[in-house]
Formats: structure tokens, sequence, C-alpha cells
């Protein structure tokens, strides 16, 4: 394990995407269940490999794209892009991700389970 952060309720995955060039937020919700929940992604431009909306809609709001996805996810694999930018937010604490792997190094995130109080 190379972090761990123990009261995150949600975190964003920041990145500039590779072929059109502007940022990309991916909001993921932590249940406390042991799944990570793709909440919520914001972006500037409709392109190649840029969402949709077919499964879940589109809006714009403060000038950006959203999308609500909903994905139940049991990890995220996902390689460091070499293109500056791919961080995540959690906390208040912007993190490079290179803090953990070089560019094209792989991070695999994983939630834990919470005890019940």
């Amino acid at each position: 394990m190379l972090a761990s952060f123990p009261s995150a309720r949600d975190f964003t995955l920041g990145y500039v995407h590779s072929i059109n060039l502007s940022p990309v937020d991916e909001r993921f919700l932590v249940p406390g269940d042991g799944t990570l929940v793709l909440d919520r992604v914001t972006f500037d431009q409709l392109s190649t490999g840029m969402p949709s909306g077919d499964e879940d809609g589109f809006a714009v709001e403060n000038g950006r794209f959203v999308t609500r996805p909903g994905r139940v996810l049991d990890r995220i694999a996902l390689r460091v892009s070499p293109v500056p930018g791919h961080e995540m937010r959690i906390g208040g604490r912007v993190l490079p991700l290179t803090r953990w792997a070089p560019p094209g190094g792989l991070l695999y995130l994983e939630a834990g389970r919470r005890k019940a109080p």
C-alpha cells in the first residue's frame, strides 16, 4: 500500500484528456462498503473518447459538461498519464499521481469497509 485516506467519503481524479487536451474531473464516492462509485464526470469539450451521455444523459453546469454515470467499481486500475495534470484531489489536498508512480506506471485504487458505529 502506497497511501491511505481513512476518513475520505469522496475524491476526484483530475487529468488532461490525451486527445483534446482539456481538463476532465471524475468524482468518486466512497460509500464504506468496499466499493467506489463513479458519481460525476465533468469536462469542457465533446470529442473522441469523451462521454456522450448515452447511458445517463448530460447537462451543462458552470460552463462544463456533466454526466452522472453511477458506476459501481471494486477497484480502479489506472496508468499515470505522461500529460501533466494527472492528480487526485481529496480532503482539500491536491496530490499528483506521480507522487506514487512515474508516468506510464500502474496504480490501483481500492476502498476499504467502514466499521459500523
